[in-house]
């Protein structure tokens, strides 16, 4: 049922605009998603609803049948949203963020002081989990994580890569100090997220160049703040991301390895559902998050 209403709701955005295009920018959704929608709801009743030319789209006699009905309930659409906007900009109420261990603790963590007085009559929920999850299904407002997202009931926003590099503890200057080359590291015991081993190989990289490590030693720890926390308190190294180094390098208590060369690196989005219109809590949230959450720390 709401298949077929969001079906006729397209329908009527490019009757009343013309296009696919412009029901698209209307609507706030892509191209595809609205032509999409039309072929749905031709195949649904089995009618072609439009004959389509390179400049124009003409209704055919399906087409007129269903018109009416169709910019009846795309009117009630726009009215029921243009109510929607006014409920959706008090910025009040619930809203739940769900991150990874290691971004709520190393980005997240230092500016939730600022976002709760920021938005003081907001309740938020902060949910922090390494598992995957249905932010639709779970009632999740927004998200922060890595990899690609594919689903066009989301909008995802680059918020910039995550990168790894080798670090050491500023205890064991004069170690760190004797290592100048890649060769240098194979006799040290080094320290990985399983992610870093995935493939089940180390490897460093230079630009074009790269190379593949061989430590006299491995251990793994599927956590970056127990990684940290390793290299601190002992002569190991460990692959961090730049994001979760700031404090120990602005403390002076680990050093960068070999600056030039690097281990992975992963794009970062914020992730929430699409609505149209957007909420002006999510927005506004959306925007401080983007404003003040760093990812990449030049050292």
């Amino acid at each position: 049922m709401l298949d077929q209403i969001e079906e006729m709701i397209c329908f009527a955005a490019i009757i009343e605009k013309g296009s696919i295009t412009n029901a698209a920018t209307i609507l706030k959704r892509s191209k595809a998603h609205i032509s999409r929608k039309l072929n749905d709801l031709e195949a649904r009743y089995k009618v072609k609803l439009f004959h389509r030319t390179t400049r124009k789209m003409n209704l055919t006699d399906a087409g007129k049948q269903l018109k009416h009905p169709a910019l009846e309930l795309y009117s009630r659409h726009l009215k029921l949203d243009h109510l929607a906007q006014q409920v959706q900009s008090n910025l009040t109420g619930d809203f739940a963020i769900s991150v990874n261990d290691s971004i709520a603790s190393f980005a997240l963590k230092p500016i939730i002081p600022k976002l709760f007085n920021q938005f003081p009559d907001i309740n938020f929920n902060i949910n922090i989990t390494n598992e995957p999850i249905d932010l639709i299904k779970e009632n999740i407002d927004l998200t922060i994580r890595s990899g690609q997202v594919v689903d066009e009931n989301l909008v995802v926003k680059k918020m910039g890569p995550m990168v790894e590099k080798l670090y050491m503890s500023t205890k064991n200057r004069a170690l760190s100090k004797n290592i100048k080359n890649i060769a240098d590291l194979q006799n040290h015991v080094l320290v990985v997220n399983p992610y870093t081993f995935k493939q089940g190989k180390i490897q460093l990289y230079n630009g074009h160049e790269n190379i593949i490590l061989n430590p006299k030693k491995l251990n793994i720890i599927n956590r970056y703040k127990l990684i940290l926390d390793t290299v601190l308190n002992s002569n190991h190294i460990g692959a961090l991301l730049d994001f979760t180094t700031k404090k120990a390098l602005d403390d002076g208590d680990i050093v960068n390895i070999l600056p030039e060369w690097q281990l992975n690196e992963w794009p970062l989005y914020l992730v929430h559902p699409f609505y149209a219109p957007m909420p002006m809590k999510l927005k506004k949230i959306s925007e401080f998050i983007l404003e003040n959450m760093q990812f990449s720390y030049k050292n």
